[in-house]
């Protein structure tokens, strides 16, 4: 079991990490090459709901890298799943705020 928590928390992080530093920058990119000021405007806002999933994240992976103790798991993963899927909505509208409003301009 410990080495497939392992390999789910570093999963997680790999996911956060590259929303954080690839996929949300290259967003935020397209919005300035647009000139997009309100979908950069909402860009920020949509990474403060995200934030927390992140942290919360971060968080799991520290607990569980720590110890082996695995009692509080069940509720520490529904925790997580609730998280992801709040994070999801965000990122799905996040790509449509900064990426889908501009494909007609590419046309």
């Amino acid at each position: 079991m410990a080495l497939k928590l392992q390999a789910f928390c570093q999963l997680l992080v790999d996911y956060v990490s590259t929303g954080h530093f690839e996929i949300f920058e290259q967003l935020a990119g397209e919005g300035k090459a647009f000139s997009d000021r309100d979908g950069l405007k909402e860009g920020a806002d949509l990474m403060e709901k995200i934030q927390p999933s992140t942290e919360l994240i971060l968080d799991f992976n520290d607990k569980y890298l720590a110890t082996d103790d695995l009692e509080a798991l069940s509720l520490d993963l529904s925790n997580i799943g609730e998280a992801l899927a709040q994070r999801f909505e965000s990122e799905d509208t996040m790509i449509a705020v900064l990426h889908d409003a501009h494909l007609e301009q590419l046309i």
